[in-house]
């Protein structure tokens, strides 16, 4: 074998190896993207399963319109918005549980969902949960699809109907999103309950 045959046999493994190594990194990068969105898809229904319990054994729900801003919380026309605010009952604990859907910092586009849960005489007690991160990788909400939104007079339900839809990257790819959404009804919401209950809320 002659020296320009060696080299041309050098340039070619190269390129072949560099091709491979280029497809390698964009299989990697496709199967790391996919579980992401797929571990966000299964994070936001395990939440979604939390939230449904709540809901359900709730007794007072507030518009997430009226949620505070302070808190990172967007407001998305009457009834609608990222955070959310609701007194319960489950296992029979009475406690205020908030959860919200806010930017995630240095990812354009991209929100998280955390929630935590104080006493309702928090004010006087001190009892007041640390916030939880519980998803993430949701799509940044928008005024066409607000996270949470609650039902009011102009339905039968009358303030006790909480629209959940809540958006993330589809696991099969090509730019698709997924949403998952659900609308509970409170059990007891307002009703018999003093709705100054977990209002206001810790900062």
């Amino acid at each position: 074998m002659t020296l320009i045959e060696l080299l041309v046999a050098m340039t070619v493994l190269a390129v072949v190896a560099a091709i491979s190594t280029r497809a390698t990194i964009m299989i990697a990068r496709s199967v790391t993207t996919a579980t992401q969105s797929a571990d966000a898809v299964g994070e936001v229904r395990l939440a979604l399963g939390s939230i449904e319990r709540q809901v359900r054994s709730g007794n007072v729900m507030f518009s997430p319109a009226g949620e505070p801003t302070s808190q990172g919380c967007q407001v998305y026309g009457t009834n609608g918005g990222s955070c959310m605010r609701v007194y319960t009952q489950v296992a029979g604990v009475r406690r205020c549980v908030q959860w919200q859907v806010l930017a995630a910092s240095g990812a354009t586009g991209r929100a998280f969902m955390r929630t935590r849960s104080f006493s309702p005489a928090w004010d006087t007690d001190g009892d007041v949960g640390s916030w939880r991160t519980v998803a993430r990788g949701l799509q940044l909400p928008s005024a066409s699809s607000p996270p949470f939104v609650l039902q009011g007079g102009s339905t039968p339900y009358s303030s006790r109907l909480l629209d959940v839809a809540l958006v993330v990257p589809d696991p099969r790819g090509g730019g698709r999103t997924v949403t998952l959404a659900s609308s509970l009804s409170g059990r007891n919401s307002t009703y018999g309950f003093d709705n100054s209950l977990c209002s206001p809320g810790p900062a």
